[in-house]
């Protein structure tokens, strides 16, 4: 288990994180400690689950409409995305963009808009073995935090 303190500390860093180890119930709770505990405290907590299941219901937008509506929701706050290894093509390209680029494509006004969120993801320990991985897990892998982590 991870100490509080470690927990704070980490909150801290404001980069993306992925999380991997413990069930999915473990690992939103440590999520949601890392947003409380962090500059984006005062924004939003948005979980999004793989495969689009957790994208607003608009069936008239497009799939990179609905990730800019999910990533406008979250300004000031934070992005969970659950198991990532699940996203679509499109999700993962969106999220993508945002890691690399610090940005995101907006359909409605058709501009580049700046990430004001932060990137949390979880991911299954199988996803972190080379011959699996993909350069969108490795990318939001700039902070590896295992559930086991001890001080």
């Amino acid at each position: 288990m991870i100490s509080k303190a470690k927990i704070r500390a980490l909150a801290q860093e404001g980069h993306p994180m992925l999380l991997v180890g413990g069930d999915r119930r473990a690992l939103l709770g440590l999520a949601r400690n890392l947003h409380r505990n962090s500059r984006f405290a005062e924004g939003p907590f948005l979980i999004h689950r793989g495969g689009s299941r957790g994208l607003p219901k608009n069936r008239k937008l497009s799939l990179v409409g609905l990730c800019a509506q999910l990533f406008r929701k979250a300004e000031g706050g934070t992005v969970y995305f659950e198991n990532v290894d699940l996203l679509s093509m499109e999700e993962a390209k969106q999220l993508y963009m945002v890691l690399e680029r610090g940005e995101f494509w907006d359909p409605e006004t058709e501009e580049l808009v700046p990430v004001t969120f932060r990137v949390l993801g979880s991911a299954p320990e199988a996803v972190l073995e080379p011959h699996q991985a993909s350069s969108l897990i490795y990318r939001l892998a700039e902070r590896i935090i295992r559930l086991e982590d001890q001080d």
